[in-house]
């Protein structure tokens, strides 16, 4: 049977394998971090550079995220600004649904909510398949957990 997968965007993924449940990986945001300090602190790029013993190229690089945060750096920017490594880091981790093929179908602020959306999905594949189908369409584009009671 071929699954197919409404997003809001109207995109369509078909599958015919199995959906997992994950978490998405911590991103690095260190340059918009970086930048937000810098300029909370009402500091130029030549201000901050010179401060740190830097160039400000280097230092504008690290804010457009096109060098990397190495721990000399961080630990200026711990020292000036008081703030630990995680700082740098989105630690928001979604929790997702995914196809076998990585797609990321729906994202979910709660592993409840994932989980529930999950098994949803699992009733209709298995509705599906006693009723003999060729095809099921899943669409997320209105997709919501309902709740209370019926």
């Amino acid at each position: 049977m071929e699954i197919i997968f409404k997003d809001e965007k109207n995109t369509l993924f078909g599958s015919t394998k199995l959906l997992g449940i994950g978490k998405r990986q911590p991103k690095l945001i260190y340059g918009e971090q970086a930048k937000k300090l810098r300029e909370n602190a009402d500091l130029s790029i030549e201000e901050l550079a010179t401060e740190f013993k830097m160039k400000p190229f280097d230092l504008e690089r690290l804010e457009q995220a096109k060098q990397t945060l190495t721990d000399k750096v961080y630990e200026k920017y711990k020292k000036k600004f008081n703030v630990e490594k995680e700082y740098f880091f989105d630690l928001d981790l979604e929790t997702l649904i995914l196809t076998a093929e990585g797609h990321i179908l729906k994202s979910f602020e709660t592993g409840k909510e994932c989980r529930e959306a999950f098994e949803y999905i699992q009733e209709q594949y298995y509705k599906a398949m006693e009723l003999n189908v060729d095809k099921l369409v899943i669409d997320f584009s209105n997709f919501k957990i309902e709740r209370g009671n019926k």
